[in-house]
């Protein structure tokens, strides 16, 4: 009888801390589940807004007035930008105050930035209040006087010079590229062939 006790006693304490670590290993699965779910659902909202808002038109060489650049937001949700900033080569060229908000509903933002885009290439760089890059664009000619270059489509990857300036309002199409004019290929002369001479032999 007091082995079978002992025996018995045993297996009850065996259980017990069989119940305690499988109760362990479930609160450590839970809490390793929370933060896995909490870092996507992070990233994953992080990037639905960066990804939202990008720069959409440069106008770098105005006849009057400021440089300005276009910003575009692809979503309809307002988006508070307070602290994030514009830089172009040589510096932080803007920096957004605090409470400055994207409004719902509205696709463009004109940015005044005095006389701060060079007018034979730049490039300009849009970050958020951490400094992480969101958007970037780089030109290494002037498209002209009164010139912007811009997206085509709004929001798209494709760049070029806009038909008209549009500030707040959707991108005109690109000026078409010229079309070469052909070249007439030179005709070559007939050269006249000399008769021979009559020797009087």
């Amino acid at each position: 009888w007091a082995v079978q006790r002992k025996r018995c006693f045993y297996l009850s304490r065996q259980w017990q801390n069989d119940a305690v670590l499988a109760s362990a290993m479930k609160k450590i699965t839970a809490a390793v589940s929370t933060f896995f779910v909490i870092l996507i659902s992070s990233v994953l909202f992080s990037t639905s807004v960066y990804a939202a808002v990008l720069i959409n038109e440069l106008m770098p060489n105005p006849s009057t007035g400021d440089d300005w650049i276009e910003l575009y937001k692809s979503d309809s949700d307002e988006t508070d930008i307070s602290g994030w900033q514009i830089e172009d080569s040589t510096g932080v060229v803007k920096i957004f105050s605090d409470g400055t908000k994207f409004a719902s509903g509205s696709s463009y933002f004109q940015v005044l930035i005095s006389n701060r885009l060079n007018k034979d290439g730049d490039n300009i760089k849009f970050k958020d209040k951490n400094n992480a890059l969101i958007d970037e664009k780089s030109y290494n000619q002037d498209p002209g006087s009164d010139v912007s270059i811009g997206r085509y489509p709004d929001g798209s990857s494709n760049w070029g010079k806009l038909i008209s300036t549009s500030p707040n309002t959707a991108n005109s199409t690109f000026v078409p590229s010229p079309t070469p004019t052909p070249t007439s290929t030179p005709v070559p002369t007939s050269v006249p062939t000399s008769s021979p001479t009559n020797t009087g032999v």
